[in-house]
């Protein structure tokens, strides 16, 4: 039970850190095009 929450934590910590990498290029791209 434990390691099946430890599990979960550690996905969606990934998924926070894929999210925030994505927002900074998309707002990095946007910068460059201007």
């Amino acid at each position: 039970m434990a390691r099946q929450r430890l599990c979960v934590f550690w996905i969606k910590k990934a998924i926070g850190d894929v999210v925030m990498v994505v927002e900074v290029l998309i707002i990095n791209c946007q910068v460059s095009l201007q």
